[in-house]
């Protein structure tokens, strides 16, 4: 959420308006193990960003440096109330 907020984005003030941000596709592969305890790192960043989507990558790293897991995310932007995807979000897009 913070690349929302460093772009003058505020994700709960859209919410209140009416706008929000479902995740619509998740993809992970797992390459490594996890331990309880152990500590991580996920470094994000946004791939891509097309008229309705956004698109985000993740590589999750241990604290050995250790590549853990790769995945991806997708968001659109849609209706609060009736889940309906805006057809144009450029006014959004621009800000990121």
């Amino acid at each position: 959420m913070d690349l929302f907020y460093v772009n003058g984005i505020d994700i709960q003030e859209m919410e209140k308006e009416g706008i929000i941000l479902p995740v619509v596709e998740i993809k992970i592969r797992y390459l490594l193990p996890l331990h309880f305890g152990d500590t991580i790192i996920i470094h994000t960043t946004l791939e891509s960003k097309m008229k309705t989507r956004l698109l985000f990558r993740y590589r999750i790293i241990n604290q050995h440096k250790k590549l853990i897991a790769r995945a991806e995310t997708s968001l659109v932007l849609a209706d609060k109330i009736t889940g309906k995807l805006f057809s144009d979000s450029e006014w959004f897009i621009k800000k990121l």
